[in-house]
């Protein structure tokens, strides 16, 4: 089941399809939070992140985008809960911290 919520935070935090690259918005994802209280929307949020971005990338064999691919698919097996908009999201974070 996918949980809405969260997965909107991390769209808002990140600000993807509102911004050419992403950025890290703690208000809009505040914002974003309906049943959570936003401080912990935001930590859940931001630990999403550090955990996408700590997924370890053998980069003498492997291209930028097959490692965005590998962080989704990572990230979604990991957290079913986030919607593929989401998981999507944290990838394309990934791709622009290791360009």
């Amino acid at each position: 089941m996918t949980d809405d919520e969260l997965s909107a935070g991390v769209l808002t935090y990140l600000q993807k399809g509102r911004a050419a690259s992403p950025r890290a918005d703690e208000e809009a994802c505040a914002a974003a939070a309906v049943g959570r209280e936003p401080v912990l929307l935001v930590m859940e949020v931001k630990g999403l992140v550090e955990e996408s971005l700590a997924i370890s990338i053998d980069w003498d064999s492997t291209s930028l985008g097959d490692a965005g691919r590998r962080v989704a698919a990572e990230m979604q097996a990991r957290h079913p809960e986030l919607s593929p908009e989401a998981v999507d999201a944290l990838a394309w974070n990934f791709t622009f911290v290791w360009r």
